[in-house]
């Protein structure tokens, strides 16, 4: 059995490093996608514990396949009962350097192919709903809808049954967001890139609804970022849940309660700042961050500060040039002033690598480009 594990593309050696922490040799396929050999109490593992995880699957098959003939062939084939469980379903796609490349018709051949393998169920009430998704009915209810992804790659295509159901980053703490959060798993993957000491500080001067602070203090007290929601290998039926509840009391088992941490979050708007302090709350870690009304401009004044900054400023969509370029200087002054200040900037805003040497900073910065809720960006990263 294999498990196909997804993620941001930057955060494929993070994921790796995590997957070898549970004990998993992982081979990186491409810079989002990860595979692991994985029985079904990894399923629940991965599920729970992964925090720069996007979705975790199920290999269900993998064949060579070079036309449409082939594809319907081999995904007809398959077991249904392997990934169907009297549920409705959807089917995604994804194809690279293949003869097959359109991914819409792969998902249509796809959907065709699985359609008519189902027709024999006679025992169950049918219908092929709107938007490519198979729903069956029993004693008047629908179950939840399960999702099967068809990954091209090379001609090799592997038909995959997603365990997770809705992505990971959706840990379920956040009770209210601002404009443009940063999702969870890309701000637990920004944090563990920054290669935080947990016994020094950690700061945030940007912390909007409070994301990275959270996530630095589930990290920090190895708390598994499965608190708030369930997944969608719950609801199948041959899933063998005391699986599931083993792996449920060893992530509880391995949570840390007697070190404290300096965790601080601080924002200029007193209303994020409210929900900052809502959404920890909801996630359990309240008692562990300070969070601040404080302005950026205000960590230039002041003694040193020491230990990891991670951040998600203002990309500029609705500021003033000027004002966005004073910002970006003053964040880069404080990276400056502060020699023993590491970690680093997640940020659009192209300008902001000629502000790290107007001053003779001496200090090795490197970039990892990432995607931050479909923006392109750069996380500017500060090591000693």
């Amino acid at each position: 059995m294999n498990l196909y594990i997804s993620c941001a593309s930057g955060l494929q050696q993070v994921l790796k490093k995590e997957l070898q922490i549970l004990g998993h040799k992982a081979t990186i396929i491409k810079p989002t996608l990860l595979s692991i050999p994985g029985d079904e109490f990894a399923i629940a593992q991965t599920n729970l514990r992964l925090r720069t995880a996007n979705k975790v699957y199920l290999e269900i098959a993998q064949q060579k396949v070079q036309d449409f003939d082939q594809l319907f062939d081999f995904v007809y084939a398959q077991d249904r009962a392997k990934y169907i469980d009297h549920s409705s379903f959807t089917v995604k796609a994804a194809s690279s350097n293949s003869k097959l490349f359109s991914t819409p018709t792969i998902q249509s051949v796809s959907e065709k192919a699985m359609r008519t393998n189902l027709a024999p169920l006679s025992s169950v009430q049918q219908s092929w709903g709107k938007g490519g998704s198979w729903a069956s009915s029993e004693a008047g209810g629908f179950a939840k809808q399960q999702e099967i992804l068809l990954n091209i790659d090379n001609d090799i295509c592997t038909i995959l049954l997603n365990t997770s159901g809705e992505s990971l980053h959706k840990r379920g703490y956040k009770v209210q967001t601002g404009e443009a959060p940063i999702n969870e798993s890309l701000a637990a993957g920004l944090i563990l890139l920054s290669a935080r000491k947990f016994h020094e500080p950690f700061y945030d001067i940007f912390c909007g609804s409070g994301t990275l602070p959270i996530e630095a203090a589930m990290i920090a007290k190895n708390i598994a970022p499965w608190l708030h929601r369930s997944f969608a290998f719950q609801e199948r039926k041959r899933y063998d849940q005391m699986l599931f509840e083993k792996a449920s009391y060893q992530a509880q088992e391995k949570i840390m309660t007697s070190k404290q941490h300096t965790i601080i979050g601080t924002d200029s708007d007193p209303e994020m700042i409210r929900i900052a302090q809502e959404n920890a709350k909801k996630a359990w870690v309240a008692d562990h961050i300070h969070f601040e009304i404080k302005k950026c401009k205000d960590y230039l004044e002041g003694t040193d500060i020491h230990g990891t900054l991670v951040s998600n400023p203002p990309y500029g969509q609705r500021m003033n040039p000027n004002n966005l370029k004073e910002l970006y200087q003053d964040i880069a002054l404080i990276f400056e002033k502060n020699p023993k200040l590491t970690g680093g900037i997640i940020t659009s805003y192209e300008q902001f690598h000629t502000f790290l040497h107007l001053r003779g900073e001496k200090a090795i910065w490197k970039t990892t480009p990432f995607y931050n809720g479909g923006t392109p960006c750069l996380f500017f990263r500060k090591s000693r």
